[in-house]
């Protein structure tokens, strides 16, 4: 005997095939009722299906439904009709409590993007007002026979908000390795252009009930500054480490021309050159595996003897002392730019710089010569002279700009032994060394360009500069770092093409300049009231309420974070996908692992 039962469908996902290729198309039929939807007692049934918009093709379709507050789904095989409606014969009834264990794994692949929290939910399925639902499409190629795997998670916030959900295709071989090729809609952030080339892949949207949906992207072609924030442990140094990770992963034709340099503050990025296998099975679910990174290292001499010894290639950074102006000296040792000894240390800058590679023993020898000095004041700028000395940084020659920056390569600048003062004069420097070859490159471009010619690559590249603790290097008072990283790159950096990458613990610290140029900002979670006072004073237009108020939503999860893009004007929560390297940045414990 056959029973009429009301059902609602929250969604239609139709699958079809086209010129050998799958596309779906999914229509929310948000309390749509099917009243006429009549099952036997063998579990067959059929219903009519309205129209759900035009353009379907009528080649081999297909449709997967799960209801709400159901614990089981069935699968439907669809007869077209005309208007793009049609009629759903039941294909398939699957038990979403073992779909894991009846369709994964006796298929014999992995499903790495199912969210774990799926598999430990002893009932069938969190299906609620405000939860997920998942759909899944098992069938055959007609050419190959191959098995096909669909499935869609689908976030909800209230059944009547849909806020994200994604689809992937697994195209399943007949070996017993299961491969899988994963294709699925792209969301990249800071671009307005469509395409797939040059972009990085940071994590995938996060629903409210801790499920994920579609991968997220960001533009790694064009200029950019990229804000990363929040307290310490949750995530800013990590996110910045994952950036800088797809910088090193892009395709081989974009990354020859960019290159990247990291200002680690802590010494903790040189761990970009191990595989994280401490995280092995939280890889594997992510699609992704253990790997360690090529990158070299600029540090002391002594810093640079530990990183050889680990298998890295570490060169010694040296500054170029002519390279230095009486600012710089006076930054050095915090000095006033009135104070006796920084104006001693100015004559000897000035008399020296005619020559082009001075040393520190030159300015001490210029002082110790000098009779419109007192004696103490001679003493005090020796004093603090034979101290920069001691640091073993300052060199005739330096370490040319070209070197540190080259195109598809990592470069991690290890300032940890210095002192704050120094490595401010050190980004001071390389900044507007940077800056000023990226013009001088630009310029070559255009020329060879108007002129038809080729460019050979043997200039500064396209240059993005990641630097962790920014709150130093851009403070909300006087500091000399500010000048080339706000002035020139952030007001003048879209056209040589720079890109700053910036992480802080403390936005209420930095000058309110950086936020406002930020096109990107990544909000981890914040609790100081004026941090979040900082981030909404620069709140966009586009974004409605407090960004308090949406910095509660993303709870206490770590790595989960609030994305505000300015290219297209939305705000996004997403979950930053896990270091495929080790991450030198996470808190020791007093129990040590065993």
């Amino acid at each position: 005997m056959k029973i009429a039962a009301t059902v609602t469908i929250t969604v239609v996902s139709l699958f079809f095939l086209q010129d050998d290729r799958l596309f779906s198309r999914r229509f929310p039929l948000l309390s749509h009722q099917f009243s006429e939807l009549l099952v036997g007692g063998d579990g067959v049934g059929t219903c009519h299906l309205p129209d759900c918009g035009e353009g379907i093709p009528h080649s081999l379709p297909f449709a997967a439904l799960f209801f709400i507050g159901g614990k089981a789904g069935h699968i439907y095989r669809l007869h077209p009709l005309n208007k793009g409606g049609g009629t759903l014969e039941k294909h398939q009834r699957l038990s979403l409590k073992h779909l894991d264990k009846g369709v994964v794994q006796h298929q014999a692949i992995e499903f790495p993007f199912l969210h774990q929290k799926l598999y430990d939910v002893g009932a069938a399925f969190p299906v609620h007002q405000c939860g997920s639902v998942l759909t899944a499409l098992a069938f055959h190629d007609r050419h190959s026979h191959a098995p096909f795997l669909f499935y869609s998670i689908l976030a909800f916030h209230g059944i009547q908000n849909l806020i994200n959900y994604q689809t992937i295709y697994l195209s399943m071989n007949d070996s017993s390795e299961g491969k899988a090729a994963i294709s699925e809609k792209r969301y990249v952030l800071g671009r307005r252009e469509k395409g797939s080339r040059g972009i990085l892949n940071i994590g995938r949207y996060y629903a409210l009930d801790g499920s994920l949906g579609s991968q997220v992207y960001v533009d790694g072609l064009k200029p950019h500054v990229i804000l990363t924030c929040g307290k310490r442990g949750y995530g800013k140094s990590y996110t910045m480490g994952t950036l800088v990770e797809e910088m090193a992963l892009l395709e081989e034709e974009a990354k020859r021309h960019i290159g990247v340099v990291v200002i680690d503050t802590l010494g903790i990025f040189w761990t970009l050159a191990m595989p994280n296998r401490k995280q092995e099975e939280i890889l594997k679910r992510w699609g992704l595996d253990p790997t360690g990174f090529d990158i070299v290292v600029f540090s002391s001499e002594e810093n640079c003897r530990e990183y050889e010894r680990d298998g890295i290639e570490a060169h010694p950074f040296l500054l170029k002392t002519s390279e230095l102006d009486t600012h710089h000296w006076s930054q050095l040792f915090n000095l006033s730019p009135t104070d006796y000894a920084s104006a001693a240390i100015g004559r000897a800058v000035n008399a020296c710089e005619e020559w082009d590679d001075y040393a520190i023993d030159d300015l001490i020898a210029h002082i110790k010569n000098d009779t419109h000095l007192r004696d103490d004041v001679k003493a005090v700028a020796e004093n603090f002279l034979h101290m920069a000395k001691s640091w073993r940084i300052f060199d005739t020659e330096g370490v040319p700009v070209e070197e540190m920056v080259k195109g598809g390569r990592v470069t991690v600048l290890d300032i940890s032994p210095y002192p704050e003062e120094l490595k401010i004069v050190i980004v001071a420097l390389l900044a507007r060394k940077i800056f000023e070859g990226r013009i001088r490159e630009r310029k070559r471009y255009e020329r060879a360009v108007m002129e038809h010619h080729p460019l050979d690559d043997e200039g500064i590249p396209l240059t993005w500069m990641a630097i962790d603790e920014a709150h130093v290097f851009l403070p909300n008072e006087p500091c000399l770092s500010k000048e080339p990283l706000i002035k020139q790159w952030m007001r003048q950096g879209r056209q040589p093409g720079v890109s700053l990458l910036l992480a802080t613990q403390r936005p209420s610290s930095l000058d309110p300049e950086v936020l406002s140029h930020s096109d990107i900002i990544i909000c981890h979670r914040l609790t100081a009231q004026e941090d979040i006072d900082a981030l909404n004073k620069v709140r966009p237009t586009y974004m409605a309420g407090e960004i308090g108020d949406s910095l509660k939503k993303i709870g206490t999860e770590k790595g989960v974070a609030l994305i505000i893009d300015d290219t297209s004007e939305a705000v996004h929560v997403i979950k930053i996908r896990p270091r495929m390297s080790w991450h030198g940045g996470e808190e020791p414990s007093a129990l040590m692992e065993q």
